[in-house]
């Protein structure tokens, strides 16, 4: 797979930002064979403009599995099985928290990263619940990927110990989960922890 970099400097308004200009820069991208030309024709296109929504970023296609609904259902469950052995109250669904965990999931997938820091914008889960309007006293982030069923996921956290902490903590009262495939067929999941203000 080939590597392109380019370098962008947009003329942003610091009114607009709030916080002055951004530069993006190093940005790198995984092409395969079959996009590098068509990819080199829009960037050489677009080169005089250079803003966010003036670039070409060729991305992984982020859908929801079949099976999305099911699988976080089963997850919900198997947590709150697991949370009422240890003497711990169930967490309840959150639609709002659900719907950034799908957005995180898809955000990885298209951005090619894996990880709670998203690498182009700095945000951090706190900052994607802040973002997306919900208010909260405390959150919590598990992420997984390439794990096919909802037990699976649940036995790698339980395995790490700062997963687990996650799984267990009485700070929570909400949860919400995202399952999102990429175009390989590989499962992402994000689970976003909260104990809404």
């Amino acid at each position: 797979m080939a590597k392109i970099m380019w370098q962008c400097k947009p003329n942003l308004d610091p009114a607009e930002t709030g916080s002055g200009s951004r530069i993006r820069s190093g940005r790198t991208l995984r092409l395969s064979s079959a996009r590098r030309f068509v990819v080199g024709l829009v960037a050489l296109a677009s080169i005089t403009g250079c803003g966010a929504q003036n670039y070409a970023q060729p991305a992984t296609p982020c859908a929801a599995p079949n099976q999305a609904d099911a699988l976080a259902d089963q997850l919900l469950r198997l947590i709150n099985l697991e949370r009422t052995l240890a003497d711990l109250g169930p967490l309840s669904w959150d639609d709002e928290l659900a719907k950034v965990s799908q957005a995180y999931a898809c955000r990885m997938i298209e951005g090619e990263f894996f990880g709670h820091v998203d690498p182009e914008t700095q945000a951090a889960p706190n900052h994607r619940l802040t973002l997306a309007g919900y208010e909260f006293v405390v959150m919590g982030e598990n992420l997984a990927q390439g794990q096919t069923t909802a037990a699976e996921v649940l036995d790698s956290w339980l395995a790490s110990p700062a997963h687990r902490d996650n799984l267990m903590s009485p700070d929570w009262t909400h949860i919400g989960i995202g399952v999102r495939t990429d175009d390989d067929g590989t499962l992402h999941w994000v689970l976003e922890f909260a104990d809404p203000a």
